[in-house]
């Protein structure tokens, strides 16, 4: 073929594609059922760069040692960071530049929560911390936990899974036999049938048969298998979340035969036989020091273990709740005369519900922004009934990009999303956090990547990023007093 004819064809082509774009100016068309996207006339001519945000007036709540975007560091408070060291009272005297938004329906409950929070080292105080994959490992929970038992006292982590199924530096845990986690938010699983997964929204058991009791005298399949917990605080957690004295078990759904032991350092110091029954108890144990402990269970028997919880005294307690993959939409689900009887016991002041992120990337249109939000109020009541004490704070979904047009820039629907659900808070009597805004607003994120403080998932923070949003969190909370 002559070079004219090569020359001749590539013009016709691109003359064919131009015509394309004039014919269907939408910059799609549908063949056989398929759909074929091409950048439209107006697009391919006028295309505009997106402008990533300048976070500046975000940097400038920090100095530069603050911002540091530390590499791997195992022996650091926090894994990767430590907290940044603030009075309270100057916290309180600088400028909130994303304040949190707490309904005129809620102050007077808002209000209630701090006097409570300025009692904590009289009383425990306790927070419940739920969110998807944002909080996995403790981060941001654990830095608002540390602030928060820095400034109104308390000591250990709170509440931790029996088997953790993530890497999370609140307390170092090893489980010995085989285990099996049972999850609301888990897809890769079936919904259990009875549908009690407890205030935590998983539990733990032992992956094992229980044999009925006519059965009991025979020779048991189970019988030498080993199951045990090895329990020690973790040089990663933050300095409060390191000192505990107070060991609880927090089980239900007891069948047959089952005795649980603690030792420390191979002396006993517990012992005690479950009660079979379908209740929800909390069993206590007192400690000596935060190293080699060990839980054995011993029978034939089995439960459901909904968590562990590390305390020490009066003091401000923030459970972690990192639930991956989820949008929050989950609580209605669940057993409900379980999840109000643990939300009773456990009484929390506070409850952070941090969600939507999830959902976002699903968004076709703005009406979907708001069928999630409207979504979010049953799962709210539900909180709501189970504690009827406790403030609900929303913490809205962050910035998050997407690749459009071979750019990075944020999904389509988000800003939709975030007015959805600042409307229905302020309706439902619930405090709003706008992280995205936090974070510098709409395509803020590709700026946060370029700088180290996101991943480049654009979606999740990294260290010096969560480190930064925990503060802001942080600073807007103690900053809502009195709102």
């Amino acid at each position: 073929m002559s070079f004219q004819k090569i020359n001749l064809f590539i013009i016709t082509v691109l003359l064919a594609l131009m015509g394309l774009t004039f014919a269907f100016p939408e910059g799609k068309v549908i063949l056989a059922g398929h759909e074929f996207k091409y950048p439209s006339f107006d697009k391919f001519w006028n295309k505009k760069k997106v402008e990533h945000k300048d976070i500046s007036e975000v940097e400038e709540q920090f100095d530069d040692e603050q911002l540091e975007v530390n590499t791997e560091c195992d022996t650091c408070a926090g894994g990767q960071y430590t907290v940044i060291e603030t009075e309270p009272d100057k916290i309180e005297k600088q400028p909130v530049q994303v304040p949190i938004i707490v309904p005129d329906g809620l102050k007077a409950q808002w209000n209630n929560m701090f006097k409570k929070l300025a009692n904590a080292k009289a009383e425990k105080v306790r927070v419940i911390h739920y969110g998807d994959s944002q909080l996995e490992g403790d981060r941001i929970t654990g830095y608002i936990r540390e602030k928060l038992q820095s400034t109104y006292g308390g000591y250990g982590p709170g509440f931790v899974p029996v088997m953790p199924v993530y890497n999370q530096i609140a307390v170092k845990i090893e489980n010995i036999g085989d285990w099996k986690r049972e999850a609301i938010f888990d897809k890769s699983s079936k919904m259990v049938e009875d549908k009690r997964y407890g205030l935590w929204c998983s539990y733990t058991t032992m992956n094992k048969i229980v044999l009925p009791d006519s059965l009991q005298d025979s020779v048991q399949i189970t019988d030498g298998a080993e199951y045990a917990v090895k329990i020690s605080a973790s040089g990663r957690a933050f300095s409060h979340a390191r000192t505990f004295s107070e060991l609880s078990i927090h089980y239900g759904d007891v069948e047959g035969n089952l005795t649980i032991e603690v030792t420390q350092a191979g002396a006993p110091i517990y012992s005690s036989k479950l009660d079979t029954g379908s209740y929800y108890k909390e069993l206590k144990v007192n400690l000596g020091s935060t190293s080699d402990i060990m839980v054995n269970f011993k029978g034939t028997g089995n439960a459901k273990f909904f968590g562990f919880t590390f305390e020490k005294g009066p003091g401000v307690y923030m459970d972690n709740v990192a639930m991956r993959g989820s949008s929050g939409t989950i609580f209605t689900k669940m057993n409900g005369t379980l999840f109000s009887q643990m939300g009773a016991r456990r009484d929390p002041a506070l409850v952070i519900m941090q969600f939507g992120g999830n959902s976002v990337p699903h968004l076709d249109s703005p009406d979907g922004a708001y069928s999630y939000a409207r979504w979010m109020v049953s799962q709210i009541n539900r909180v709501k009934r189970a504690c009827p004490n406790a403030c609900i704070l929303f913490i809205g979904p962050s910035d998050m990009s997407t690749l459009i047009e071979e750019e990075y820039q944020s999904y389509p629907y988000l800003g939709d999303m975030i007015k959805a659900l600042k409307a229905m808070c302020w309706k439902q009597n619930v405090a709003y956090f706008d992280l995205c805004e936090t974070m510098g607003g709409l395509n803020s994120m590709p700026t946060w990547v370029e700088k180290g403080y996101a991943a480049k998932d654009y979606t999740h923070f990294a260290p010096a990023g969560t480190r930064i949003v925990s503060e802001l969190l942080f600073k807007a909370l103690i900053n809502s007093r009195n709102p």
